[in-house]
């Protein structure tokens, strides 16, 4: 009978451990199964979250691709409209070029300038920097000996918006000045400059409005 007892003793041992360690590992599984499912929705996240990073990434491409195109479109229109404005830029550099020094010189010997003539060097003199438009500037300027290869030499794609804006409200107040038929009736070598004048600024703002669309 103790033989017995004993037996079921042990035996009753027995099942308490392994119930113990039952639990034990019932307790782990557990908890390697929330972290396993906790793992799983961090890699939705990060899946879903790659997902919409990738339409985003899509989206820009497609909104970066339509701004390139109407920036090349701009730049078409731009160029074409420079291209335009550049054999003016070339026929009044041509007759820039073909004042002579007669003319040049029946100009500095005026006492006082026509106003048309007062009007076209008052641009002029502005877009080369000098904002001193007394006629006794004007003769100085006229008295240099480089004085058309300085005209010549302007850079239009440096004239800044202030200035052509004050150039454009000289000549919007005078424009009978800058009219052919009264500019070279009144000075043969005026008359070019008036045509130079109204090339440059023209060209200057295509160039201008170019650059901030583009």
């Amino acid at each position: 009978l103790k033989a017995g007892l004993k037996k079921l003793s042990e035996a009753q041992q027995l099942v308490d451990e392994l119930t113990k360690k039952a639990h034990v590992q019932k307790q782990e599984l557990a908890q390697k199964q929330a972290e396993a499912d906790q793992a799983l929705k961090n890699i939705s996240k990060a899946m879903e979250k790659a997902a919409e990073r990738k339409q985003e990434v899509e989206q820009l491409q497609k909104e970066l691709q339509v701004e390139s195109e109407v920036i090349e479109q701009k730049k078409d229109v731009a160029e074409g409209e420079l291209a335009d404005i550049q054999p003016l830029i070339d026929d009044a550099r041509k007759a820039v070029g073909s004042i002579s020094k007669s003319n040049l010189d029946e100009l500095r010997m005026l006492k006082m300038p026509p106003d048309a003539i007062h009007d076209v060097f008052s641009v002029v003199l502005r877009l080369m920097g000098n904002y001193d438009t007394s006629w006794g500037s004007m003769k100085k300027f006229l008295s240099q000996r480089s004085v058309i290869e300085n005209i010549l030499a302007f850079d239009a794609s440096t004239l800044t918006n202030d200035k052509r804006k004050e150039c454009e409200a000289i000549m919007k107040e005078h424009p009978q000045s800058f009219e052919k038929n009264v500019i070279y009736r009144v000075s043969q070598a005026a008359g070019p400059l008036a045509d130079w004048v109204k090339a440059t600024l023209d060209y200057a703002k295509v160039l201008e409005l170019s650059l901030i669309h583009i």
